[in-house]
């Protein structure tokens, strides 16, 4: 949307997206999708979300499996953790996903 002044104004809801995410040339268009995804879903104190493998595959337009590489690929890279949560009887729930703090905010992700 524009303004009288043709400036971008930008209204929320919107998703702050690592920079140095969406500029790595190391990470493939699923890496960031499902990247982008988790951080429209983590909430804004502690960066935790926890959607479901095929809720996520809905939204970035691939197959369960694939996101379940790219979450790996994700956590293996620094960008996520993955906490498996359990009930009290000790079956898998879901799980837990974190956003980490990139360190060097302008450096494409290696």
């Amino acid at each position: 949307m524009k303004d009288k002044n043709s400036a971008l104004v930008y209204r929320p809801p919107f998703t702050l997206v690592d920079q140095a995410v969406l500029l790595s040339e190391n990470l493939d268009s699923y890496d960031k999708a499902v990247y982008a995804i988790l951080c429209s879903y983590a909430n804004n104190e502690d960066g935790s979300c926890f959607p479901a493998y095929n809720l996520l595959a809905r939204k970035a337009g691939c197959s369960r499996s694939k996101v379940i590489r790219v979450i790996a690929n994700l956590e293996s890279k620094g960008l996520i953790q993955k906490r498996t949560r359990y009930n009290s009887n000790g079956d898998n729930t879901s799980n837990l996903y974190v956003i980490m703090p990139m360190s060097s905010p302008k450096k494409p992700v290696s």
